[in-house]
Parts: structure tokens; sequence; C-alpha cells
């Protein structure tokens, strides 16, 4: 894939604010194969031309010796070469990178399938799908070859090995132009640094607020559906499978591709990341677009200060635990909050298994609102828990992928409900309905309700019945503190 494809379309206005530092931009288009927005607040303008041109300065070398499109770039003669003598700092940084990346997500992400895609390239020029059991088992081999650690002198790529740098590049260019940009206007109070949607965002914007980005994971969108996140010494970054894709015989494939067959994913699944640096949130977000929502939001919650929003095909939304601080505060005034604290129970018999649990929450209309828990891993299990499908599994099959989690042993768990719908949207009214059901292999069937009303704060439990123990229910509104407006905006594409 072009290296520095968009991930994510950015327009580059801040709002008015309390007004405490000017703040001067630039826009600079056929950057990087895409375009760049920069900011800087609190700086002279003299001093913010110069950290522009720092910044267009770098991002220019670095494209000289990372791109795969370029034929004369470091990274290109590597792969045509298989070996290079001398290798530049920025590149034996960048194999490192890759190195850990792929090791902390248990190889979901890799630098290696330049093969691969080269594949898909020729099947597109040829209008005609590549063999999928070759292009497995050269994917099985890609995954079996560790790329050697990068050293001053002679580094030679392992047979079958082409370095593909599309879904980690462009954030480390983010990072290094950052870095220039900071040598450069040291006492600014914010800077931004945006390239094709994925930025880095550091201090505050004009008004002495976090830097706001709008979220959007369809393309066309210009009003930030997906919600709005507040940034400071953070970066953004987004990955999807719209946009850009591989067309053979009428049909679009996603660019993104498994590591695992070397086939393009075929979920629908928009993925927003934020971590430290750019880098960190283009692999994150990577990730977040090539596995299962639930795989996405367990790699998550073993990293440190990674957040992921996945925003599955029918516009559901799943988060990891730490998003929702992240995200603008809602027009609301406050939220409810509501947790339910149930037991799954030891039954003694022969054949236990596990049992398939569902909950989820309905409106006054019984319509669905918001599913908050499913434990299971295929279909099968879904249907065995009948009040739950064909409420909503059966309509939206693609929530199996987003939401399903293994079957838990007996013991004591907590799901709480942030008082929004399953697209992320603040719901209306106060009269609710929780669905708590379970079912069990060679066991029982267990399906209770308890009526939900959010104007009053309330302490309830419910009491043991077959495959689910005692279920205890708290919920209270909380003030939301910290209401603003205005927004930088932001859409997801392909990677």
């Amino acid at each position: 894939m072009r290296l520095l494809q968009t991930a994510a379309v950015l327009a580059a206005t801040v709002l008015a604010g309390a007004v405490s530092a000017e703040t001067m931009t630039r826009h600079y288009g056929g950057v990087l194969g895409t375009s760049m927005d920069l900011s800087v607040v609190g700086v002279s303008r003299s001093e913010a031309d110069a950290a522009f041109a720092a910044a267009l300065e770098e991002t220019s070398r670095l494209e000289a010796l990372l791109s795969d499109y370029q034929p004369d770039s470091e990274v290109s003669r590597l792969n045509q070469a298989r070996v290079l003598e001398t290798m530049s700092p920025e590149l034996r940084e960048l194999i490192s990178q890759c190195r850990h990346w792929e090791s902390a997500t248990g190889g979901q992400f890799s630098c290696k399938l330049g093969q691969i895609r080269s594949a898909w390239r020729d099947a597109e020029r040829q209008d005609a799908p590549p063999a999928r059991r070759e292009l497995r088992a050269l994917a099985r081999t890609l995954r079996a070859t560790e790329l050697p650690v990068p050293v001053d002198g002679t580094y030679a790529l392992p047979e079958g090995v082409s370095l593909d740098l599309g879904g980690i590049a462009k954030g480390y260019i983010i990072d290094k132009a950052m870095a220039a940009m900071r040598s450069v206007v040291p006492n600014a109070v914010g800077i931004k640094v945006d390239i094709g949607g994925d930025g880095l965002y550091v201090g505050t914007s004009e008004g002495n607020v976090p830097w706001r980005v709008g979220l959007s994971a369809t393309p066309a969108d210009v009003a930030a559906r997906d919600g709005t996140v507040e940034l400071s010494n953070q970066a953004l970054a987004a990955s999807g499978h719209s946009g850009r894709t591989f067309k053979v015989r009428r049909r679009d494939y996603s660019q993104i591709l498994s590591t695992r067959d070397g086939w393009p994913v075929a979920h629908g699944t928009s993925g927003f990341a934020i971590a430290d640096t750019a880098l960190a949130a283009d692999v994150a977000a990577t990730v977040a677009a090539s596995v299962s929502g639930s795989d996405a939001l367990e790699w998550a919650a073993g990293q440190e200060r990674i957040e992921l929003l996945l925003v599955l095909q029918g516009g559901q939304q799943l988060v990891s635990d730490g998003w929702r601080a992240l995200e603008r505060a809602s027009e609301s005034g406050s939220i409810p909050v509501m947790t339910v604290d149930f037991q799954i129970p030891r039954v003694e018999s022969g054949k236990y298994r596990r049992p398939y649990v569902a909950l989820w929450i309905t409106d006054s209309e019984r319509k669905p609102v918001r599913n908050l828990l499913i434990l299971g891993d295929s279909q099968r299990w879904a249907q065995e828990n009948r009040r739950w499908w064909r409420a909503v599994g059966r309509e939206n099959r693609e929530l199996l992928d987003g939401y399903a989690r293994a079957t838990r042993r007996p013991g004591s768990y907590s799901v709480s409900w942030d008082g929004r719908d399953d697209r992320g949207k603040p719901v209306a009214g106060s009269q609710f309905r929780l669905h708590l059901e379970a079912a069990r292999e060679h066991g029982g069937h267990t399906y209770q309700t308890f009526d939900i009303d959010l104007s009053a704060p309330v302490e309830a439990r419910v009491t043991a019945e077959g495959e689910l123990g005692d279920i205890a229910i708290r919920w209270q509104r909380v003030a939301d503190t910290n209401r603003n407006d205005g927004a930088v905006r932001a859409a997801s594409t392909a990677r």
C-alpha cells in the first residue's frame, strides 16, 4: 500500500474560544501523497514560519528515505537489492519499531508484508485474485520469519521478506516533524502536526483548551458523527476499509491485510486510536481495523496509554476502558451511569459447560438501545440466547465479531453502562429495561429483566435464578462540568 495514504481527513480550523494566544496555521498539499496541516499557538509569525519550514523539510527528507513509491528511496533500494551496505539511523530505528510492535501485537501487526501486497497489486492489474493457498503459505512463512536486528554496517532482508512500512511510517514521520517544530519554537503554547488526518497534538489550542478533534468513520461526513475527543500531548490515528481498495473483478478488497493468511480483512470495522506518540497510534489503529472488535479491545487493555474507538459497519461503537474520559463532554449537563454486578454460579454437573451470557438495554418501546456484554464466540451459542438473538443478533450479525468474548468461569462479574446507545450517543428519556440472559450447553436457560428509571438514583437487587446468581444494579447521574464548543473534524478512510 502506498506510504502515508490518508487515514483520516482533517480540517484545520480551530473555532474561536477565549483568545489568550494567537494561532498560526499552514496547509500544504502534495505532502507524502496526501496533505499536511500545521498549527502553532503563542509565537510570533516569523517564529511560526520557521517552525513550518522545519516540519516541511523534515517530512520531505524522511519521505526520500522511507517511501516505497519512490524507486530510489532507501527502503525501495533495500527491497530491490535485498541488502544495504550502510543504513540510515532513521531506517534502523523504524525497523526496530517494526520488531517491537510485531511482538507487542502478537503478530497482528507486521512490516513484512511487502510481497503479499505486491501480489494484490498484481491481482489488480491482471484482474484475477491471487491463489489463496499460496498466499496463506507465504503469510505463514512470514509470521515465522524474524526481521534481523538493525545494526551499523550491512543489513540483509531474510528470504521472502520485503518491507511494507505503510502502517507505521506516517506516525514515525509525524513524530519527527513535531520534534523539528518544537526545536524551533520550544516555548509555544501548543503545536499540531497533521498528515492526512493522523495527528499529534502538543500543549493546548487557542483559548488554553485541549485540541478538539471530531471523528467520523464515513469519509463523506462533514460533521463529527462519531464523537469528539479532547487531546493534549497525545496523538490520534484512524484506520478503515473504505477509500483505497484493491479492485479485482469488480469487487473491492480492503487494503488492510491479515497477517495470518495474507487476505484482505473482510469486516468493515473502522478504528480510531489515541496514544502518546503518532507511531504508536498508527500501529494501534491498524490493529483495531485488522482483528475482531473484542480482540482489539482485549489487546488495548494490555497496553499502557493506548485507547481505541471501534465503529462497526452499522455504526455501533465499541470503546476501550479509558476512551470516554478523553471525549468532549456531552451536551446534556449530566450523564447516567449504571453498574450491574452479577454472578455466574458453579453448577455441579458431570457435563458442565460455561454459560453463554448476554446483557442488553432496551427503551420503553422495547427497542434495543445498548449491548453491554456478550459472552461466547460463535453464532451457534448466540442462538442459544434466544431472546437476545431474536431482539438483536439476527438483525446485526456483525455484533458477534464486535462484542463477543470467550465464555467465563463461574464467579463475580461487573458491567457498566455510561448512558449511551450502541452508536455512542447519549440516550433520551429515562425509562429503560435491563435484560439478562444465560444459556448453558447441557444445562438450563435463564432470562430476567429489570425496569430502570434514570430520573431517580437507586440501588436494587435481583434474586438468583437458574444460570444466573445474585444481581446488584446501581445507577445515578453524574454532573458534566466540562462543556465547551468548537471542534477540529476528522473522517476515517483506508490506510
